[in-house]
């Protein structure tokens, strides 16, 4: 998506502008992030509102070392000769990686690079008076995991020394075989800081 790149773009280099205009302050032990996440898969153009994310950074005065874990799910039915046929898809995701952080005011900014896994599974079910006219039956179950990969941005709006409201976006590469499928991420979440306050 075009419009992602300018985003991650864009606060990519305010993180790093607020890096260097600020002066160098202690250590932070960290934060955990948690909150609602958003996916959106390019490939099959269908978005997965329900979703989650739960996040954890060591930090020190500019750069962190973060770990993210993330599921997404969604269900779709369909009926035919009075059998509906349900495909549950769920995705989780398990990425680190370094993260470059600055600030400005009550505004934190973050630019990121993360690694991982991606976790695909897939359940088919039926049910209805028509399963016997189904053949073959539709039914089971499949999964996948592949290697990930995710640059992404993000900003947080302090709520006092402990806490903040982050909003964050990132473009993750999931490769199959030979191909690379995109997926647009969004996620919204609550920071409690550890450690110093900002």
């Amino acid at each position: 998506m075009r419009v992602l790149h300018r985003v991650v773009l864009t606060l990519g280099s305010l993180g790093l502008i607020a890096v260097f205009a600020q002066p160098v302050r202690a250590a932070d032990a960290g934060d955990i992030t948690a909150g609602y996440s958003y996916l959106y898969e390019n490939a099959a153009s269908t978005g997965f509102p329900a979703g989650w994310f739960l996040s954890a950074a060591a930090i020190n005065d500019v750069f962190a070392f973060v770990g993210d874990v993330s599921g997404h799910y969604k269900s779709q039915s369909f009926s035919f000769n009075g059998v509906t046929e349900t495909l549950s898809i769920n995705i989780y995701t398990f990425m680190a990686g370094p993260r470059v952080i600055g600030h400005s005011g009550p505004l934190g900014f973050y630019g990121q690079f993360l690694l991982g896994a991606q976790r695909l599974s897939v359940t088919t079910s039926e049910s209805g008076p028509g399963i016997g006219t189904i053949s073959p039956p539709v039914g089971g179950s499949a999964s996948d995991t592949e290697f990930c990969y995710a640059p992404g941005a993000g900003v947080d709006v302090g709520l006092g020394d402990n806490a903040a409201v982050r909003v964050g976006v990132s473009e993750r590469f999931i490769h199959f075989d030979s191909t690379t499928q995109k997926e647009f991420q969004l996620q919204l979440g609550f920071v409690y800081r550890l450690g110093a306050g900002r």
